[in-house]
């Protein structure tokens, strides 16, 4: 194990950029604005759309390593937009990246927030940063209607598809979330324009949120903060009329000075108010974490004694996970899984045992389950475990040998152990004898490591046996529990996985367990969608991928103006929504060559929804009920950067930061699945194992994120009852095509 102070040497991308270099990004930054500007103009009178340097728009789907392309701007818009990006500022392939959700808004540390981070974070990252709105944004729309109608306006309002009146309190089934999170921004411009129009509400409505939204990323981002104080990337706001098509440059948040006085406050812990971890998730932190610890990476969570002391005692707990361990004074949980305090509820005693069904263990368990939204639970043993060592030696020294070579442990005498040592002693013989009955000629040493590992099965077992509430939270398929042995010399955790026979101990199948632990083998051949409007969806989806991959785009309107669709979107009815990576160099409109307002496209770094009640699954949710689309597609990236950056955080590199954190323990479950089943997968060469391993972790990401969006009620009512279909997809960026992996495999377990 490599110590704290044999760690590698990483570069910082912010570390005290000098004057001359601040001024050149300035400089950069405004003169890629300018840029733009010109580029919106030429897009506004012909439609032009800049040649790429070399070959057609998919051969620069994979970055030439030789000759990158340097980013100009990180853009984040609405993800119901009337033009691809590039195509709106006349820029080259790649020139652009961009993150993308419903309302354009940034209000918490999410996967908004992270995909933003992560952007930044790049070593070519681009010296700008620009938000930019829309006028007749719907989630803006809504929020405006909301507080002219609480206002006594209602009257004033203009009409609009009943089936788009989603903001009003009174309807049943209508969610608020993401206009709630638009509210606040709409009774400002209310506030500030008491007398005005709707029309001019929503107008500085739009405006005021990319202020908000500017304001969120310099206030709760250090990766924002720090680029901006330092005179590395410049933050920008922006505005598009939808009517005209013109851009127009908003400049610099109003108040940032008064904005930048101030760093971000680091969420240092967990509080009570936390949404829940998955256990998929939990389990996928834990290998990390301990990953790091056993490279030499633990403890670089930089915290504030005072300020962390604050947090855990007014926020409440809310751990990612039980740990059951030894008391071993040389395995020390939090420390072995790279923890801070408020991440774990550990449990420890001689040997990791639960000795009885009414007892601390199971009773504490409990609690965490039902009071503090735990939803993983590990038993941990250790090499050379001193207990286990006892009840090896004890059963060789002191039971019968029977003549089938098995142990009679009913001989051993515990009671004249001296103390409550034959108490601990009588929890764990019996798995003991087992070891040693299975390897009889091997060594001590050799039947107390098999014993270790038969006694965190065991333990799991009885745990679940024990537990009413644990056997509920499995049969749900909401709680899990993972088996490890650490190793105190090399300060790895050998993991044992899940229980071998969960469906025995619960009485029951569980079909979505076992899909989730069986190998998973890569769709050849994905099947159709069924209901009328999917399939209309998916063939309009799946001919314009081929214009694509083909080089042959539908011709293009000779100017955005004479585009009739585009100059009111807020009339046209998606077909589709599409949810992307961030991280993808094309517009995914041109990938499906869709035209103006058919596509919803939500992007960010790896194609996560988010977490329930974060801003990007609250704009899935909104788009799904607003628009009411027949077709929602998960897509994933072949060559997917995030998933690269998962595989090294599995492997121990530094922890990311919070914001980052959001996204990588989304993509690190898929990760972490892929990993395990390579690494079980014989005679694969390294290449093999690398290209395999890649696959299989972005098709099974984008199914996850199904899963995840499967436990919307909204989402789940809408595939029910109105025809919705979730299609999980991968974008070979070798050749430009979309290969649809289809439905998920659980979907009946899921929606049930």
């Amino acid at each position: 194990m490599r110590s704290a102070g044999a760690r590698a040497a990483r570069p910082a991308r912010f570390a005290g950029a000098a004057p001359a270099m601040q001024r050149m990004l300035s400089t950069a930054a405004s003169s890629n604005i300018v840029e733009f500007l010109e580029g919106n103009k030429r897009w506004i009178e012909n439609g032009c759309v800049s040649t790429p340097a070399t070959g057609a728009l998919v051969d620069h789907l994979v970055e030439d390593p030789f000759n990158p392309t340097a980013k100009k701007a990180l853009v984040l818009s609405c993800a119901r937009s009337v033009a691809p990006m590039d195509a709106m500022f006349d820029t080259n392939p790649g020139e652009l990246q961009v993150v993308r959700v419903c309302g354009n808004m940034c209000t918490s540390n999410d996967g908004v927030l992270g995909s933003v981070e992560y952007a930044l974070s790049s070593p070519a990252a681009p010296p700008l940063l620009l938000v930019l709105g829309n006028s007749k944004n719907a989630v803006v729309t809504d929020a405006v209607r909301k507080v002219m109608t609480e206002a006594g306006r209602e009257a004033e309002l203009p009409a609009t598809k009943s089936s788009w009146l989603k903001f009003s309190s009174t309807e049943e089934g209508a969610d608020l979330a993401l206009v709630d999170e638009m509210t606040p921004v709409a009774r400002d411009a209310l506030l500030s324009e008491p007398h005005g129009s709707f029309d001019k509400i929503v107008e500085l409505a739009g405006k005021l949120n990319v202020w908000r939204t500017i304001e969120t990323m310099l206030t709760k981002s250090p990766v924002v903060y720090n680029a901006v104080k330092e005179g590395t990337l410049a933050v920008h706001g922006a505005y598009f009329d939808v009517s005209t098509g013109k851009v127009g440059m908003m400049g610099t948040h109003p108040s940032s000075t008064a904005l930048m006085q101030t760093p971000p406050k680091v969420e240092l812990v967990r509080t009570a108010s936390a949404a829940a971890v998955p256990y998929e998730e939990a389990y996928a932190a834990m290998v990390a974490g301990n990953a790091r610890y056993a490279n030499g990476y633990a403890g670089m969570h930089k915290t504030d004694d005072d300020e962390l002391m604050l947090q855990l005692s007014e926020g409440g707990q809310n751990p990612i996970s039980i740990v059951l361990g030894c008391s071993d004074s040389r395995a020390p949980v939090e420390l072995i899984f790279d923890m801070k305090p408020g991440d774990l509820f550990i449990l420890r005693n001689a040997g990791n045992t639960v000795a009885a069904a009414k007892g601390s263990v199971i009773g504490s368990a409990e609690y965490s389950v039902a009071n503090l939204k735990t939803k993983n639970i590990i038993v941990l043993g250790h090499h050379k475990c001193g207990a286990i060592t006892a009840a090896v030696q004890t059963v060789l020294a002191a039971a019968a040998k029977r003549e089938d070579g098995t142990f009679d442990i009913s001989t051993i005498d515990l009671e004249a152990v001296p103390g409550s040592i034959g108490d601990v002693l009588r929890d764990i013989v019996e798995v003991s004898a087992k070891a040693i009955e299975d390897i009889p000629d091997a060594t001590v040493g050799e039947q107390v490591t098999l014993g270790v590992e038969y006694n965190v099965i065991y333990t799991m077992e009885k745990f679940i046996k024990f537990s009413p509430i644990v056997q509920d939270g499995m049969h749900a398929g909401q709680v899990g529990m993972y088996g490890g042995v650490y190793d105190i010399i090399k300060g790895h955790v050998n993991w044992l996985g899940q229980h071998p026979e969960l469906e025995r101990i619960l009485g029951k199948p569980l079909p979505f367990y076992k899909w989730k632990t069986s190998p998973y083998g890569p769709v050849a051949n994905a099947k159709p969608p069924s209901s009328p409007g999917a399939v209309a969806a998916m063939g309009a989806l799946l001919d314009g991928n081929m214009r694509f991959v083909q080089n042959k785009p539908a011709p293009p309107a000779t100017s955005f103006m004479s585009t009739s669709a585009s100059n009111d979107i807020s009339d046209v009815d998606p077909t589709a929504i599409v949810v992307g990576g961030a991280e993808i160099a094309i517009p995914i409109e041109k990938i499906f060559d869709a035209s103006p307002g058919s596509l919803i496209v939500q992007r960010s770094m790896s194609n996560i929804a988010g977490r329930e009640g974060g801003t990007l699954f609250n704009s899935l949710e909104y788009a799904v009920q607003k628009w009411g689309p027949k077709l929602l597609v998960v897509m994933g990236e072949s060559h997917s950067s995030t998933m690269q950056d998962a595989f090294q955080q599995l492997s121990g590199d530094v922890p990311p930061t919070v914001a980052k954190g959001a996204i990588q323990q989304r993509v690190m479950v898929s990760a972490l699945r892929a990993t395990e089943q390579v690494a079980a997968t014989p005679s694969l060469t390294a290449a093999g194992k690398d290209v395999f391993k890649q696959k299989l972790a972005v098709e099974l990401n984008a199914l996850y994120t199904i899963e995840q969006l499967m436990t919307s009620p909204i989402i789940s009512k809408a595939v029910k009852e109105d025809g919705l279909e979730l299609h999980a997809a991968v974008l070979d960026c070798s050749t430009g095509k979309v290969n649809f992996v289809g439905e998920h495999p659980m979907k009946a377990e899921l929606l049930a």
